[in-house]
């Protein structure tokens, strides 16, 4: 069996029989992607375990602030909205993909019953047909899904 062991600056990569098996460098979740020939490699079956944070206290006051919690696991739960429009920040889509044809996705959730949480996306970042750095209110109880394919542009579900 013949291999040919090659790093670089994107990816690690190994050619084994004119088949490339490559890792990604860490995302910003510090999460890496097998891939096969370029393509992601699919996980295993089963349940598929995820970063998760709970206990986020959104910043009081609210905007798009370096003070803001930084939602960086899958999973993020808010749960303290002391206020209308108290505010947590998405992470920066700048340097998110070491490879084309990856996403990004996390989900956020706001335990708080009664205050709509403001999501910010990082600076110069844009959330669905919003502006650059304009927020997405969540309401009390709400979950979303956010996505991004792409550097500067997060969608939700």
């Amino acid at each position: 069996m013949a291999y040919t062991p090659t790093t670089g600056r994107q990816n690690a990569l190994l050619t084994i029989h004119g088949r490339r098996l490559g890792i990604t460098p860490p995302d910003v979740n510090g999460n890496c992607a097998l891939l096969l020939d370029g393509l992601p490699v699919a996980g295993q079956s089963g349940p598929q375990y995820q970063s998760g944070t709970g206990g986020i206290t959104a910043l009081a006051g609210g905007g798009q602030s370096a003070l803001a919690p930084l939602l960086n696991s899958e999973v993020n739960v808010i749960t303290t909205v002391a206020t209308t429009s108290d505010s947590v920040m998405l992470p920066p889509l700048a340097g998110a993909f070491p490879t084309s044809g990856m996403s990004l996705s996390l989900a956020v959730i706001n335990e708080s019953s009664v205050n709509a949480a403001a999501v910010f996306p990082s600076s110069g970042d844009a959330i669905n047909a919003l502006g650059a750095n304009a927020s997405l209110a969540l309401a009390s109880s709400g979950v979303t899904i956010f996505y991004a394919l792409s550097s500067g542009h997060w969608y939700t579900k």
